[in-house]
Order: structure tokens, then C-alpha cells, then sequence
């Protein structure tokens, strides 16, 4: 049961982000099978938490070393919004490990927008730009 299938539109033309990307998807619609089967294994959610907690981080610090490398003008920007992020996942985790939260389709809804948000419009601009400085 899948959320979200990738396609091309969310592609960045970097393959080695474009992977990433499809792993987050990937980790996002193990969320919501969880949820949609109504399933409470504190153990599987802890486990799909950490995974997207690990593989963001990851997959974050991969992107801003690259807009580093390649100059990318608007990385601060970048790395902020990589940090409320992960502001957020911290914070469900948290509250998850409190017992004051638990996988809802609010929490779903969220991942799901936030990252298909930023790939398509913060992660498009660096896109663009190394497109624009390879011609």
C-alpha cells in the first residue's frame, strides 16, 4: 500500500540524489502501510522512525557537502529547511518515545507533503543551477 509513487517529476538529474530520494519515499510509504493497517508495533514504528531519522540525516548532509563543492548561492536556505525537518522528525520521535504520540494520518500527511514540497521546488533550484552550470 503506497501513499506516493516516484516519477519522473521528482527527479533532480542527479542520480545519486534521486536514489535518496526514492529510499525516503520508499521508508514514507512503509509509514503509511503501517498506518493504513492499523497496526501498533511500537517496534516497527520505532524502526521505520529511526530509519527516516538516520537516512534524512544522511541524505542531507550528502546534498549540502555537494552545494558546498558546487557553490550552490542559496545552501544556508537549504540547510535550514533540512533542519526543520529534522527539528520535526526529533520532535515526533520524542513524543513517540514519551508515548504522547502516535503514527497518525496528520504525522503521514506531513512527511508526505514536506517531501514532495522540497524536492520539487528547494531541491528543483539546485537542479536548475548545476543544469544551468553544466551547459
Amino acid at each position: 500500500m503506497k501513499i506516493i509513487e516516484w516519477d519522473d517529476t521528482y527527479s533532480v538529474g542527479i542520480d545519486q540524489f534521486d536514489g535518496q530520494h526514492k529510499h525516503l519515499l520508499n521508508i514514507l510509504n512503509d509509514a503509511y502501510a503501517m498506518f493504513k493497517s492499523k497496526e501498533s508495533d511500537k517496534g516497527k514504528l520505532s524502526a521505520i522512525i529511526q530509519s527516516l531519522s538516520d537516512y534524512t540525516a544522511d541524505h542531507f548532509s550528502q546534498e549540502e557537502a555537494w552545494m558546498l563543492e558546487k557553490g550552490y548561492p542559496k545552501r544556508d536556505e537549504h540547510i535550514l529547511e533540512h533542519g526543520k525537518f529534522i527539528g520535526k522528525i526529533s520532535e515526533f520521535d520524542h513524543h513517540f518515545r514519551e508515548d504522547t504520540a502516535y503514527l497518525s494520518m496528520g504525522i503521514v500527511m506531513f512527511l508526505k507533503d514536506w517531501l514532495i514540497q522540497h524536492i520539487l521546488k528547494n531541491d528543483a533550484e539546485y537542479s536548475e543551477f548545476y543544469r544551468l552550470r553544466q551547459q
